[in-house]
């Protein structure tokens, strides 16, 4: 075969494979595109439970990416459930709230599309990377907003929150003791508490503009799946006296606590080291 023809043939080749491509590009459906400022809302007079399962990943069926905040209210007559409506569904079955992934999310990972997650589709952006990647915009917020004798008998009941992968906030609760004891993430925003109890398991605690006079924290330790609870005290954060029982090593902003007592329990010994030390202190 001559040359001019291999190169002929070869030429025709390649535009023959750069068509096939280009036709296949075409076909690719864009990201679609999921904005959490767009908010539905749900009124009820009676809530006793809450269940959650929502999965916002798009390569995975497992529920994550979404947080539940309870906000004390005492102002409120009913309860309010602000929610993003592109990304979750709420209804009531009874009393209990039911919050899942909404069909259209579903109905994007089932034909296997990419989607993105964003706080508000701007008219000036033209592809994925314009948009803004921050976590807290692409996490489904569910704020439900109830009278503090309404949250205080939810938090009472211990099988009231069942919220699979996600996690909880509560915020502008001011309460004699606080008995927590569940394997979730929890922040508490705005609160006052005289006495509080929280056992969370390998999760982590967020403290924010909070109070707490005595205080107890269990920290414990999976080493099979490498996980350890942790604590994090944020602006505003002030503890009078904080028992913690741990089986772990912890950090702990010292500026925080007025007086600080370990009890570890287990084989090991733990190591707990202190940030922001700025007054004369006491350590044994």
């Amino acid at each position: 075969m001559k040359t001019t023809t291999k190169i002929i043939l070869g030429l025709i080749a390649a535009s023959y494979l750069m068509l096939v491509m280009t036709s296949t590009m075409s076909l690719e459906q864009p990201a679609r595109i999921f904005q959490t400022y767009i908010r539905g809302t749900l009124k009820t007079q009676k809530l006793t439970a809450i269940q959650a399962f929502v999965a916002l990943d798009p390569y995975d069926e497992e529920s994550q990416n979404y947080i539940i905040e309870l906000v004390s209210d005492d102002n409120a007559r009913e309860i309010t459930v602000d929610y993003p409506s592109e990304l979750v569904e709420v209804k009531m079955k009874g009393t209990m709230l039911d919050i899942i992934t909404s069909s259209e999310v579903g109905k994007t990972k089932a034909e296997g599309r990419t989607f993105e997650i964003v706080e508000k589709k701007e008219e000036e952006q033209t592809s994925e990377e314009d948009y803004d990647t921050d976590y807290s915009s692409r996490t489904a917020v569910i704020i439900v907003n109830m009278p503090k004798a309404t949250l205080l008998q939810l938090l009472a009941n211990p099988k009231s929150l069942n919220l699979k992968g996600g996690s909880l906030n509560i915020a502008n609760l001011k309460a004699d003791t606080f008995d927590f004891r569940r394997k979730v993430e929890l922040l508490l925003d705005g609160c006052d508490f005289q006495r509080a109890t929280i056992d969370i398991g390998t999760h982590g605690l967020g403290l924010t503009d909070t109070h707490i006079g005595q205080f107890t924290f269990f920290a414990t330790e999976d080493t099979i799946n490498s996980r350890s609870t942790t604590i994090s005290e944020g602006e505003g954060t002030a503890i009078e006296n904080l028992l913690l029982r741990t089986n772990t090593d912890m950090n702990l902003d010292y500026s925080c606590y007025k007086h600080i007592n370990v009890e570890q329990y287990g084989q090991t010994m733990v190591s707990i080291n202190f940030n922001n030390v700025s007054r004369k202190c006491s350590l044994k």
